[in-house]
Parts: structure tokens; sequence; C-alpha cells
């Protein structure tokens, strides 16, 4: 189907950015990074909002895609580097399970605010919940790295 095709393309281009983190990290800072990748796929949802066509939605998506592969491996390491060793089982074990929350919970409440507000709306709520964790990383992570380093 064309929403298997879309779901596929995102995966491919998540598994991508994933691979280039390497390469990536050595040109910028981690926080600068998921900073730039959050801001990025709240944007690229309003485009996905915008889109006339299911494969204009799709190639957003793909885009989309690779910015979210950068979130979850960077998060890991940065919450290894500022977690002592003693305490990182659990650390991870709480991250672990909100992210699988976040993977059941997501879609219900999606499917809810369409019900409620329509399709629209789900595009301009998940845009916003990635601004805000942009404004949260930039504030916390950004800004304290640049202000200890001046």
């Amino acid at each position: 189907t064309i929403v298997g095709i879309i779901i596929f393309g995102a995966g491919v281009f998540s598994a991508l950015a994933s691979i280039s983190i390497g390469k990536v990290t050595q040109r910028l800072t981690m926080p600068r990074i998921i900073f730039t990748a959050t801001w990025a796929v709240g944007s690229l949802f309003i485009l996905q909002y915008l889109m006339p066509s299911i494969w204009g939605l799709g190639v957003f998506r793909a885009i989309a895609g690779f910015f979210m592969g950068f979130i979850t491996p960077i998060a890991n390491t940065l919450i290894s580097k500022a977690v002592p060793i003693e305490r990182r089982g659990i650390v991870f074990g709480a991250v672990s399970s909100v992210a699988m929350m976040g993977n059941v919970l997501g879609p219900v409440i999606s499917g809810v605010i369409a019900r409620a507000f329509g399709y629209g709306a789900v595009f301009w709520s998940t845009a916003t919940i990635f601004f805000v964790a942009s404004w949260f990383v930039y504030r916390n992570l950004v800004m304290s790295r640049e202000s200890s380093s001046s």
C-alpha cells in the first residue's frame, strides 16, 4: 500500500541517519545535533500537513524520518555521559519504558485528536511537541554548553 511505502521510506532514511552519526558528530556537538533534529522534525510535520498529495506527504515524512534517526542515538549517548555507570541500567530502563509508552499512546492520542479536531490537528500537535522538545534541548543543553565554554 501507499502508506506502507511511506513508512518504509521513513524507516530507510532513519537508518541512514543512524549510520551517518559518527561523521556528523565530528562536525557538530551532540546538543546542537539533537536540537537541529527536533526542530527539523517539527517543521517537517507542518510541511506534511501542507502537502496536497500523498506523495508529497511521503517525501516530507521520509525526510522527517532522517532527522528522527539522529534523536534516539544522540539522546542515549548524552544520557550515558550524564549518568553514573551504576545508575545507567535504571535510567535506560526508564527511558525505554517511556519510549514504548509513546509508541502505544501516540497513535491512540492521535486518533482521539483526529476525531475531535480533524486530521490536520494531528500534524500541528505533533509539530508542537517537537518544537517544545527542541526548545527544551536548546535551553538545557545548547545554551548551558555555550555559556560554560565562554
